[in-house]
């Protein structure tokens, strides 16, 4: 017996063992086959927190493995969804770049029509009354002319046979001349009354395709200004959901980050306790199968 506590006072010493202390302890009064008990307990327990303790020590790298791989994936995820909301984010800038310019466009193309529709107003405006002046003229030369030829008449019906001026010159000639005379300025003022006609008809038709060239043009940039509006909504709408999974894949990441360096103090901590507790078991064990 008392080379047994010998043995185990200097393994208590060896090992700075509480366990064999106690052991040596109660080996001076306990019998012999009931220390043989407690070793065997004693190996046991040992044994038992070493597997214990290699159980926390693998429930510490399995939780940092998947907290890796959640955090790979959720930072892969992160800058998915910000590569995407950036790409949102010029989209909806060129949308606004093109409203904006398809905005001017419809307002310049409406100011041209305005203009053009002013502009055709007073050639109209003009050509109505040249038109008007031109056919107004006809009769005026009918009239001046039989206003000539009644003077004519009276004066050679007057003179007739006296030798006078009228008789020399008679209405013959000078209703030769007034024939003559009817027929040019009839002609001339037919001729401008068919030119007026004709410069306002071609006037109205330039204008009538001015004006559909205007308008097609307008409805064209309406169209694709309601387009963009229409995409310019979407996007805003799916950027929108992507920031607000951007944020939550960011919360989610964050709580990831904090329970890695909870983790990390846990099993740090663990991690030498069971660096010393492994050697101390170990030294144990040794001494015990020695």
């Amino acid at each position: 017996r008392s080379q047994v506590v010998r043995i185990l006072k200097k393994m208590a010493r060896t090992t700075n063992s509480y366990a064999f202390a106690q052991l040596a302890s109660r080996a001076r009064s306990d019998p012999f086959g009931k220390i043989r008990g407690l070793v065997e307990e004693m190996i046991a327990k040992l044994t038992a927190e070493a597997a214990e303790e290699a159980d926390q020590k693998s429930w510490c790298d399995a939780e940092l493995k998947a907290n890796k791989e959640t955090r790979d994936a959720k930072t892969e995820e992160v800058n998915r969804l910000t590569a995407r909301s950036d790409m949102l984010h010029a989209q909806i800038a060129q949308l606004d770049s093109e409203l904006e310019e398809l905005a001017s466009q419809i307002s310049s193309l409406n100011l041209a029509l305005k203009e053009a529709t002013e502009d055709r107003a007073a050639e109209k405006a003009a050509n109505d009354n040249a038109i008007a002046d031109a056919k107004g003229a006809i009769p005026a030369v009918r009239s001046a002319l039989k206003v000539l030829k009644d003077f004519y008449a009276k004066a050679s019906t007057a003179t007739a046979g006296k030798g006078g001026w009228a008789a020399g010159v008679g209405y013959g000639h000078g209703a030769t001349d007034g024939v003559t005379w009817d027929i040019t300025a009839t002609e001339k003022a037919q001729a401008q009354q068919s030119e007026a006609q004709k410069a306002e008809m071609t006037a109205a038709h330039n204008f009538a395709m001015l004006k559909q060239g205007l308008e097609d043009a307008m409805a064209a940039a309406t169209k694709e200004l309601d387009q963009s509006k229409k995409a310019k909504a979407a996007a805003s709408e799916v950027k929108a959901e992507n920031e607000g999974e951007l944020e939550r894949t960011n919360t989610e990441l964050a709580a990831d980050e904090t329970r890695l360096k909870d983790l990390q103090h846990e099993c740090m901590t663990k991690s030498e306790e069971y660096d010393l507790q492994s050697r101390e078991t170990a030294a144990e064990l040794e001494a015990l199968a020695a």
